[in-house]
């Protein structure tokens, strides 16, 4: 890929001429530079051109596009009929191209690339975790290390995150279950809730927290909005200053939606775990006999 240019995906529709006729069409495209790739034709327009010109398409990042390949749909007198011939949509002036088996990639990726990427998730991380308030990790690590079963919440990729931090704490000696798996018990007094959410109103970890405080459980939390339902439900709270999922818009990060709140919660989960063990005076052998071997 030539220096500079820049892969986009996105969602439109405006007409083509096929087979000589005009159809309305919603266009799935991936731009590299000045050229866009992909076409699903749905129905027949009411007008016909003998040029029928492509509207040239706002980008929506909301909307979700569909894998490759695309195949073109034609709809004509409420029938479906695959075109065997996709290949023969065009659109000369504009920027449709002849859709190929290699349409919708991307194009290479150089190692410039890579550096610039890892120089950027890198100084992102640092940046950020340097903002968490570490007397707000220190009381939420004091809760964990207090007598009580621990369950682990999160959805997505937070989610996976504290599944990882729950076998670190595993490790260390402690109870430790995933909300969710068949064999998780219903939590009690004396138990600790940890979660995660960006925006702190997940509904699943928000109804998890409510389920926790109502059994006298107690709750730690993570998240980046300190106004939320679930920091509200929170015994010890640790805000991570990242963007939220869905603020596309924000200055906070560069990278792709809650992607830096969930690097920074893996370094924070990794930053509790390793003062825990500090505290516990055991060898790494004896770590490792917790360790499943059961695989």
């Amino acid at each position: 890929m030539a220096k500079g240019l820049r892969s986009e995906m996105g969602y439109g529709w405006g007409q083509i001429t096929h087979s000589g006729q005009c159809w309305k069409a919603v266009i799935l495209y991936q731009s590299l530079g000045n050229k866009t790739f992909s076409t699903i034709v749905l129905k027949r327009a009411s007008q016909r051109s003998e040029k029928g010109a492509i509207r040239r398409c706002r980008q929506n990042r909301q909307k979700t596009v569909l894998p490759p390949p695309v195949r073109l749909v034609i709809m004509n007198n409420n029938k479906k009929a695959n075109a065997a011939a996709t290949d023969q949509v065009t659109e000369t002036k504009g920027t449709i191209v002849n859709p190929t088996a290699n349409a919708t990639r991307t194009g290479h990726t150089t190692a410039d690339d890579i550096a610039r990427n890892l120089t950027l998730v890198r100084d992102e991380i640092a940046d950020t975790t340097a903002k968490i308030n570490e007397q707000q990790v220190a009381e939420l690590a004091s809760l964990l290390s207090q007598p009580g079963r621990i369950f682990v919440a999160g959805a997505g990729r937070s989610g996976l995150v504290l599944r990882m931090a729950g076998m670190r704490l595993m490790h260390l000696g402690l109870t430790v279950h995933i909300a969710g798996d068949t064999t998780t018990p219903a939590i009690s007094a004396g138990d600790l809730l940890l979660v995660a959410s960006g925006s702190g109103t997940t509904s699943g970890v928000v109804k998890a927290a409510e389920t926790a405080a109502k059994a006298g459980a107690r709750i730690a939390a993570f998240t980046t909005n300190a106004d939320s339902p679930l920091a509200a439900l929170s015994d010890a709270l640790v805000i991570i200053p990242a963007a939220q999922k869905t603020d596309h818009g924000s200055n906070v990060s560069r990278q792709y939606s809650g992607s830096l709140f969930e690097q920074v919660l893996f370094i924070a989960t990794e930053a509790v775990f390793q003062s825990l063990w500090d505290k516990a005076d055991e060898p790494a052998e004896q770590l490792w006999l917790r360790h499943a071997n059961l695989e």
